[in-house]
């Protein structure tokens, strides 16, 4: 079948006259490599991981999905909006280490705010409500390196690292590994054991990227001195206001999008209980491991390059850009749909070999649950067009509907039929969300008549 399915991507790649250098194909093939390896080395993880039974690994899921909304609402954005003006000030000489510098500027006040938040919100939960300080004040710097990582691991991926990012990633889940399993024979693993584990290897990683970071501002500078330029204040300023104009969209909807992607959680913990978050948040895993991390692959690949197509005045380079944006959505579809029929033939086997039977999940959830996450990663291949044309503010629309609509119909879902109810209106709200993306690309179109939308 994947045979096939590479055989159809080859021939819709040579009728799109999209060639793929040699070069391009090391980077993927490192990427994918990487990731390959990643996913492995993963269920080892989630083989450690739920062991602190469900209920425990619910708390932990809980904890993650806080990260999410930070990535979602700011560091995604920031991610977004530096992988898109390093096209524009990143490969100059004379503004490149201007340009490296203000994001480690924003990053540096955004961990003093996040730092005095976290704790200000865990001294007034544990006074007012008895919240367990260990766990949470774990959880916050887990939360707050894994954020950090986002940004610039995206810039490391716009300069086409690949190679470097792999073994960053590999090296990660390694310690991940060694770290867990050492504290689980030496000690006894809990929620915030796996929290601590996860942190300290999330931290190696960070001051690595953060190295390589540094090392590749310099590179290709016009004076091949790290000291900025006079003008530098003014420069900095313009890339500022530039990002900020650009992420504004991005912000806006990443709080929403937020309810979306990781409401369910939430509601499933309001109505059932932890267990049956834990067991949920295996099943997302076994997707996220899976189909997600394909897609995942894939977008980091193709992103930079779209784009580094539509920053060109050529308009034969933008319709390229625009033909790979079609090509990027169909084979995202296509990846869903084949682990969705994976893991509805294979699906509970596959959780008895990477946890433990109470964690099992019926088939059918899983089909559910894949198919509505392709639904989703569709939505979000599609709006490159959109982010490519410097118009992310075109689906901020399609994702606040999206957001309404998710937290009643996820609490509707759950009250009538569980777990399986949550998915089957997840079906239903990443449907209509993956239609108005289409529909604002369409309207999109018509403002820009030279730009297609993806089909």
């Amino acid at each position: 079948m994947f045979g096939h399915f590479t055989q159809a991507v080859q021939r819709r790649l040579a009728s799109l006259n999209l060639t793929i250098s040699d070069q391009q194909v090391r980077e993927f093939s490192w990427l994918a490599g990487g990731q390959l390896v990643s996913l492995l080395l993963s269920l080892v993880t989630v083989k450690l991981v739920t062991s602190i039974g469900p209920a425990g690994y619910g708390k932990f899921i809980l904890a993650t999905s806080i990260g999410g909304m930070l990535s979602l609402a700011l560091f995604g954005p920031l991610e977004q909006g530096y992988i898109r003006m390093y096209f524009y000030y990143g490969q100059d000489g004379k503004t490149r280490k201007i340009f490296f510098d203000s994001l480690l500027r924003v990053l540096s006040i955004s961990s003093g705010v996040l730092l005095f938040c976290g704790a200000v919100f865990i001294l007034i939960g544990h006074t007012l409500y008895g919240l367990e300080v260990p766990f949470h004040a774990a959880a916050a710097i887990m939360i707050l390196i894994a954020v950090l990582n986002i940004p610039i691991n995206g810039m490391m991926n716009a300069m086409r690292m690949r190679k470097e990012g792999s073994m960053i990633q590999v090296g990660e889940r390694l310690v991940i590994i060694v770290a867990l399993g050492g504290t689980y024979l030496l000690w006894s693993l809990d929620a915030t054991g796996v929290v601590l584990c996860m942190t300290f290897a999330t931290s190696l990683s960070l001051i690595v990227r953060y190295v390589i970071y540094q090392n590749m501002s310099t590179k290709g500078s016009q004076t091949g001195q790290t000291s900025p330029p006079p003008d530098a204040n003014a420069i900095r300023k313009e890339i500022y206001s530039r990002i900020a104009q650009y992420v504004q969209p991005f912000i806006a909807w990443g709080v929403v999008s937020w309810v979306q992607s990781n409401g369910e959680r939430w509601v499933i913990d309001s109505v059932m209980t932890k267990a049956d978050v834990g067991r949920y948040g295996l099943a997302f895993s076994l997707v996220n491991s899976s189909a997600v991390m394909l897609v995942n692959v894939l977008g980091q690949f193709v992103t930079p390059i779209i784009f580094a197509k539509y920053s060109s005045p050529d308009p034969a380079e933008q319709e390229k850009g625009k033909s790979l944006i079609r090509l990027n959505t169909w084979v995202t579809l296509m990846i869903f749909v084949a682990f969705a029929v994976i893991l509805y033939f294979a699906g509970e086997q596959i959780i008895h070999l990477v946890s433990t039977r109470a964690f099992a999940m019926d088939g059918t959830v899983l089909f559910l649950l894949t198919m509505s996450l392709g639904m989703f990663y569709c939505g979000q291949a599609m709006t490159n067009i959109g982010l490519a044309l410097n118009k992310p503010e075109t689906y901020l629309r399609p994702k606040i509907i999206a957001a309404v609509l998710s937290a009643p119909m996820f609490y509707a879902g759950c009250t009538w039929n569980g777990v399986a109810g949550v998915v089957t209106a997840m079906v239903a709200v990443h449907s209509v969300y993956m239609l108005l993306i289409y529909n604002a690309n369409r309207k999109l179109v018509l403002q820009q008549p030279e730009i297609g939308a993806p089909a």
